[in-house]
């Protein structure tokens, strides 16, 4: 695969990094016990551990991705694909309405936890977002332009949690009786979608925004 063109290179690096160091201080908060990295303000639904580790092995797997060595190409797919993993049994215990035991795998939640349905899970609009950019990140360069769509739907989810916390909306965020999403997540949600997208620029429509003719014209 040809290197990226500068400016969906830099994009790809800045969102693949900004979305690994969120992973890992949100996975260190939780390790130390630091609300103020599990949630951003006290009172608020916190970034669940899951969560953060999807983001860690997703921001690598997209850093991984610019590498030119094959195998680590193809160890980014794995990482996404894995994140994409745990997305998918997340949807599942919803939609079954049963418990795989993946939700406390690396800490435990106490009960009760602020817009929290079951202790350790993550949001099922989180959940859904991971297995789209999962399977966008995961896929193959040919795959470019069907990737892009599905990183654009993970993109919406994200910016429509923002906009109902920064509404007050809260249906935007919180679905149902279920696990509401963190602020920090909506945030790099739409992070990483981004980075996705300039990953996957080669094809349209995101080829067409990034043009530098006249039109969007190649």
């Amino acid at each position: 695969m040809p290197p990226l063109p500068r400016s969906p290179r830099i994009i790809a690096v800045s969102t693949g990094s900004v979305t690994l160091l969120v992973g890992v201080a949100v996975l260190l908060g939780w390790k130390l016990d630091i609300g103020t990295l599990k949630a951003l303000l006290p009172g608020q639904v916190s970034m669940k551990a899951n969560t953060a580790l999807a983001f860690t092995l997703m921001g690598a797997a997209l850093l991984l991705q610019l590498s030119a060595p094959v195998w680590q190409r193809l160890m980014g797919r794995y990482f996404a694909g894995i994140a994409a993993l745990v997305g998918l049994a997340t949807c599942l215990e919803y939609l079954l309405g049963r418990s795989f035991g993946i939700d406390e795998w690396l800490f435990r939640e106490t009960a009760g936890a602020q817009g929290t349905f079951h202790p350790g899970r993550m949001s099922p609009l989180t959940a859904t977002s991971f297995v789209l950019l999962g399977v966008a990140l995961a896929a193959p360069a040919r795959w470019g332009a069907r990737a892009q769509w599905l990183a654009i739907v993970g993109l919406v989810i994200g910016l429509f949690a923002l906009a109902g916390y920064l509404y007050s909306v809260e249906n935007l965020y919180d679905v149902g009786n279920f696990t509401a999403m963190a602020q920090h997540t909506s945030v790099t949600l739409i992070v990483l979608a981004c980075g996705v997208l300039a990953l996957h620029s080669r094809h349209e429509p995101i080829s067409l925004l990034l043009s530098q003719t006249v039109g969007g014209s190649v």
